[in-house]
C-alpha cells in the first residue's frame, strides 16, 4: 500500500528500496558517465536525461511546495517544525538542491528566494514512471511485457 502524505490525502513519492536501489545506482552511474564520456554507449547515454531521484527529505519538501504552490524557505521550514526538529539551514540545503535537480524553480523576492514546482506532483509521477519503464523494456524488454501483461490481465479479471 503506498504511504499517504500527512493531510493531503495523496500518495507521498517514497519509492521502495528496490526501487530507490536502483535510482542510486543510475545516479552514481550518471555521474561516472559525466566524467567518461567516451566511454558510453547510446543505452547508458539515456540515463543521462533520466531526472536524478529524490530522497525522502527531499519527496516531503516538494510536497509541502505544491500544497503551497510557491513557498519560501520559512514557509517550508515552519511546516516541517511543526512535526519534527529540523535545521533552518537543512531546509535551504534542500530547496537549493531541488532548484539545482530543476523541479523547483525560484525567483527573487525581498528577502529571498520564492521556490516553486517546475512540474505539476502528477507530470513528476508520469515522468518518472516513464523514465523507470522505459529503462526496464530497454534492458530486460521480455521480463518487463511479461510483467505488464499479467499486471493488465489482473486489472481486467
Amino acid at each position: 500500500m503506498p504511504e499517504q502524505s500527512e493531510g493531503t490525502g495523496q500518495e507521498a513519492i517514497f519509492f521502495g528500496p528496490n526501487v530507490r536501489r536502483e535510482l542510486v545506482l543510475a545516479d552514481l552511474m550518471r555521474e561516472a558517465l559525466q566524467d567518461h564520456p567516451r566511454e558510453a554507449c547510446a543505452q547508458d547515454l539515456h540515463l543521462l536525461q533520466m531526472a536524478r531521484a529524490m530522497g525522502p527529505l527531499e519527496a516531503e519538501v516538494m510536497e509541502v511546495v505544491w500544497q503551497k504552490g510557491e513557498a519560501s524557505v520559512r514557509d517550508v521550514y515552519l511546516v516541517f517544525s511543526k512535526k519534527r526538529e529540523i535545521a533552518y539551514t537543512t531546509v535551504l540545503t534542500v530547496l537549493r538542491n531541488l532548484n539545482r535537480k530543476r523541479l523547483l524553480g525560484r525567483r527573487r523576492e525581498a528577502g529571498g528566494y520564492l521556490y516553486s514546482p517546475s512540474c505539476s506532483r502528477q507530470e513528476f509521477v508520469q515522468s518518472r514512471v516513464g523514465e523507470i519503464m522505459d529503462v526496464l523494456l530497454d534492458r530486460f524488454p521480455g521480463p518487463a511485457l511479461t510483467h505488464l501483461l499479467r499486471r493488465m490481465e489482473r486489472a481486467r479479471g
